[in-house]
């Protein structure tokens, strides 16, 4: 297949890859997989009866054991006469490392779900699993939830409000439940313009599943009847000793406005000015879950509506989609920014070729969804270096623990040359947090190091040679927000409780290096 150039991808959804045999059965040993066995990576070769047909057993079929757990038995979807495949420590031996696993025996397809028993209690028809799932996703949208937690043999969890907890009206899910609704979802996930053939030849859910140990995937729902509704997801596919487990993360319709995050107004206003610069590296820091998407794609779009630039989004996965086009009096108009975005895994194998590739395309802005390696940090500073504004994140907490943690990725004296290129070209370190308030939703804090004076960039400098304090007392100074500070607002306007307050009280100082 010869790909090309286009102009713009376009999503599309993936179509039902169901090839048969072959598909079910790594969805039967997938399932399997699940269920608690710790020996499944040592297997025998395939034998010679890979090449028959065989239907599964009655005596197979799912029903729940005494405990009350598996709904699936070890052995399901295995014909009997495959001994290789049913002893339980001779299973999967080609899967280690990034081998392939050994091709499976062909079975018949599993019997439908709603035939399988739970307990006291049918499984439910797929048509009930999707109602769960459109039930879920529209509580999920109505409350503001993040994060859902789908889990054989227990109940929907969800993340809101900065606390987990589970929800009751779906009961205990059942396996057949869970590996549906993953099902739909997979099917539902973004497929982009040129790669529609090498999805649907390498793109088997079950398969990568079982390889990979989790599979990971962006999603989006176009019929509002349907059960995604309209609006986009973050999933991943993954084991644990329930089973397969889902979790997924509900985005936003629309883009929030910038002053929409929560950001104090001098800070907006500070990032307005900053990311309009020729050049620099600002970071927005903060841990999982912290809304450092959010407040990206917020400045991202701010710079689309409002200024003549090229941006390029390296990203895992694309999240937020930006529209070429802005509305106006009178109806829409092009944006003025060219925005371009690339997936990791889709159109960019690593952050690293993606930023590298993208110095290529004559960009103003590149912005880097996560820096996780030395690799892709030397990479960010060099080009920030040669004309170009990076936006990035990091998993750190405060401007300190980031310059720790930029320190920890090198040795000694690399270390100092890299935080020497930061206090040269670094544009600011914004770290954000999200906490419950007294009313039960999300409240924002943050600590934003607003590298500016000379003064500033020497405190980076000491700090490469162990002057970690001199940080600390530069986000004293008024342009700057220092995190206790900003809590201790938030407590004494009692926007959060005195619990909260003292649970994300952070000790600063020399631990931060």
């Amino acid at each position: 297949m010869s790909i090309g150039f286009w102009p713009k991808y376009r999503c599309h959804h993936a179509p039902n890859m169901s090839n048969g045999g072959t598909s079910q059965s790594m969805k039967a040993v997938s399932l399997k997989f699940g269920q608690g066995n710790s020996d499944l990576a040592a297997a025998t070769p395939p034998t010679d009866r890979e090449d028959r047909s065989h239907t599964i057993p009655e005596t197979n079929r799912g029903r729940q054991s005494d405990g009350g757990h598996a709904a699936i038995p070890p052995n399901f979807g295995v014909p009997e006469d495959a001994p290789g495949l049913r002893d339980s420590s001779n299973e999967l031996a080609s899967v280690q490392g990034n081998q392939l696993p050994p091709p499976l025996p062909g079975v018949s397809p599993p019997e439908s779900p709603a035939s399988r028993n739970n307990g006291d209690k049918p499984s439910l028809p797929p048509s009930s699993h999707l109602q769960i799932l459109a039930e879920v996703i529209q509580l999920a949208r109505r409350e503001g939830i993040s994060d859902l937690q789908l889990q054989p043999e227990k109940l929907v969890y969800a993340n809101g409000g900065g606390s987990t907890r589970p929800y009751e009206q779906w009961g205990k899910l059942t396996v057949d439940a869970v590996s549906e609704i993953l099902e739909l979802l997979y099917r539902q996930r973004t497929i982009y313009q040129g790669f529609e053939g090498e999805e649907s030849k390498s793109g088997d859910l079950w398969h990568r599943l079982i390889t990979e140990r989790k599979v990971d995937f962006a999603c989006e729902g176009l019929d509002p009847a349907g059960p995604l509704g309209s609006g986009r997801f973050r999933v991943q596919g993954h084991f644990s000793h329930q089973g397969v487990g889902i979790t997924i993360r509900v985005l936003r319709n629309e883009i929030a406005l910038l002053e929409q995050v929560g950001l104090p107004a001098e800070v907006v206003e500070s990032l307005r000015q900053k990311v309009t610069k020729k050049q620099g590296l600002g970071l927005v820091v903060g841990p999982t879950g912290s809304g450092k998407t959010t407040t990206l794609a917020a400045l991202i779009d701010w710079v689309r509506r409002q200024h003549h630039k090229h941006i390029v989004t390296i990203e895992d996965p694309i999240e937020y989609c930006y529209t070429d086009t802005i509305e106006v009096p009178g109806g829409l108009r092009p944006a003025p920014a060219l925005v371009t975005q690339q997936e990791v895994g889709a159109h960019v194998r690593r952050f690293e070729q993606g930023l590298v590739d993208a110095l290529r395309k004559k960009p103003d802005i590149i912005l880097v969804g996560e820096i996780r390696t030395a690799e892709t940090l030397r990479i960010a500073l060099e080009a920030a270096e040669t004309g170009h504004f990076i936006l990035s994140t990091l998993h750190t907490r405060g401007a300190g623990k980031t310059l720790g943690r930029m320190r920890q990725m090198f040795s000694l004296e690399q270390a100092r040359g890299i935080l020497q290129q930061f206090a040269d070209v670094g544009s600011f370190i914004l770290s954000q947090g999200l906490m419950p308030d007294v009313t039960g939703r999300y409240v924002l804090c943050c600590e934003y190091f607003a590298i500016q004076e000379i003064e500033d960039r020497n405190a980076i400098r000491k700090y490469a040679e162990g002057g970690f304090q001199d940080v600390e007392e530069r986000l004293n100074k008024p342009y700057n927000r220092k995190w206790n500070s900003e809590l201790k607002a938030l407590l004494n306007t009692k926007r959060i409780t005195p619990e909260v307050y003292e649970q994300f009280y952070q000790v600063t100082g020399l631990e931060n290096k």
